[in-house]
């Protein structure tokens, strides 16, 4: 997240925690790949919770991995169709 208008910014921990110092007037932004910006205005709280909305809009490519683990007798026959 960074401070609106500043390039004064933090990212959050694996539980999502964070500390950062911003004015009692500030706004913070909230950003994340995949999800909507979310800016919330500061007015003097020391505890700001957010949630950021999932944006299905930048989710232009799906990828999908198939995984293939051959019998013993399929990896044997291959290598031998390919000798003769």
């Amino acid at each position: 997240m960074v401070v609106k208008g500043t390039a004064t910014g933090t990212v959050t921990d694996f539980d999502g925690n964070y500390s950062i110092e911003v004015g009692s007037s500030g706004t913070l932004v909230f950003s994340y790949i995949g999800y909507k910006t979310v800016e919330v205005v500061v007015n003097g709280k020391s505890v700001i919770n957010t949630i950021l909305p999932i944006d299905a809009t930048q989710l232009d490519d799906v990828v999908v991995v198939g995984l293939w683990y051959p019998e013993k007798s399929e990896v044997t026959s291959s290598i031998s169709q390919i000798k003769r």
